[in-house]
């Protein structure tokens, strides 16, 4: 994914935290949680582009494949 996306989930799972704890409140969480969207979009994004250009870049693509391997494994 991109920084913006990965950089929207740290920031979700740190209010989060938050939250939990009675540091945040709930409209701070809500106003992070609106970044599901964006990560969901970022996510198809990268997978279309993968698949668009997998003749071009066959390292991308196995590096992305076996990655996916090992998170189902681990």
């Amino acid at each position: 994914m991109d920084e913006q996306g990965a950089s929207s989930g740290t920031q979700k799972r740190k209010v989060y935290g938050m939250w939990k704890e009675g540091q945040a409140t709930w409209e701070e969480y809500r106003n992070v949680r609106a970044c599901r969207d964006a990560m969901r979009k970022a996510k198809v994004h990268l997978e279309l582009k993968l698949a668009r250009y997998v003749k071009d870049s066959k390292n991308d693509f196995f590096k992305y494949t076996s990655s996916k391997l090992r998170e189902d494994q681990g």
